[in-house]
This record gives structure tokens, C-alpha cells and sequence, in this order.
């Protein structure tokens, strides 16, 4: 026989849980829902931004003359770029590292400072004397990606908000009572 507190226990594993009078599976995850949010991939999407502004701001912070034909005013653009690149890694590995209610403005601040990026490069892009090539190719890549990858985030965020001020579901038929805590069942007469 399974009691209640048995039952309550493996309510919180995921099993099926007691009901007086017949046993009923849990209701789905939010995550098993086609419409669901998936903050995991936000959260990976930021810590590779954050690595990746890591890379890049540390590389022209260390070594800003991989570039021998940028003039002096380029090369020390690039250097002041690369503390502002690590102060954006900074931002970016607090929203991929955040949980719970403070998650939306996080990823709302990485979507701001990636569309700051957008025409930022733009205007680099077309003012760089002496880039190579391919610099001009990654140069001119990094907007469409910032914004596409800042588009993601503020969608992820809206969400978040959405999903934090919606009123509480009424639990759905056939569910426990234990998942649903703010609402209470009424005893039979």
C-alpha cells in the first residue's frame, strides 16, 4: 500500500503520485511542452559569447599587432575594443550563469550590447584602412550575427517576462494536488 507521504516523495522524483482511491501519472513538464521556453540554450548561447569575447578581447589586449598594416589610431582602437569586449563577457557569463527571476533582464542587457555591436562594426568595417580580407569578410559577418543572436535573447526574455506575470493555471484534469500547491482540493461531503 502506498502512503501519502510515499506518494509526496515520489511526486518530487517524477513517479506517479497517490490519490485517494487510484494512482496518476504527474503532469508533463513545462520543458515537454512544444510552446516552452528553453532557457538552457540561452544560457549556452551566453557562455559562448562569453568565451568567445573572452578570446577576442584578451587576444587584442595581449597581442593588438596581429594586424601589421593597421596605422597607430587603428591599433589603439582596437586595444581600448578589447576591454570593452571583456567588459561585454562579463555581462554575458552572468546571464549564461543566472537562475530564476532575475534571468530576463540578463539576457535582455546581452541583446542590447550585441545590437550596439551591429552598426558599430558597420562603420569599422567600412573605415578600416589596411585590414586583410578576411578581416573585412569577419568584420562584416559579426552584424547579421549579433543581431540574430540579439533578436533570440530579447524573444527569450519576453518569454521569461510573459511567463512570469501570467496568472497560475488551473491544474490540469487527472493531476495531483501536491503540483499544483496553491490550490486546494475539496473534501467529500
Amino acid at each position: 500500500m502506498v502512503t501519502k507521504r510515499d506518494a509526496q516523495a515520489s511526486t518530487r522524483s517524477g513517479a506517479q503520485c497517490y490519490r485517494p482511491g487510484r494512482m496518476s501519472t504527474p503532469a508533463p513538464d513545462a520543458a515537454d511542452h512544444p510552446g516552452a521556453i528553453d532557457v538552457r540554450a540561452a544560457r549556452v548561447t551566453c557562455a559562448a559569447l562569453c568565451a568567445f569575447d573572452i578570446g577576442l578581447g584578451g587576444l587584442t589586449l595581449i597581442a593588438p599587432t596581429l594586424h601589421p598594416e593597421l596605422s597607430d589610431p587603428q591599433l589603439e582602437l582596437i586595444q581600448r575594443l578589447g576591454a570593452v569586449w571583456l567588459a561585454f563577457a562579463v555581462v554575458a557569463a552572468v546571464a549564461a550563469t543566472r537562475k530564476g527571476a532575475d534571468r530576463a533582464p540578463w539576457f535582455l542587457a546581452v541583446c542590447v550590447l550585441r545590437w550596439i555591436e551591429v552598426p558599430a562594426d558597420l562603420v569599422y568595417g567600412a573605415l578600416a584602412d589596411g585590414a586583410s580580407t578576411l578581416s573585412r569578410v569577419l568584420i562584416f559577418a559579426a552584424p547579421p550575427l549579433n543581431f540574430i543572436v540579439g533578436a533570440y535573447l530579447l524573444h527569450v526574455a519576453r518569454a521569461l517576462w510573459r511567463s512570469e506575470r501570467a496568472p497560475a493555471a488551473p491544474p490540469p484534469s487527472g493531476t495531483c494536488p501536491q503540483l499544483w500547491p496553491g490550490i486546494r482540493r475539496r473534501a467529500p461531503a
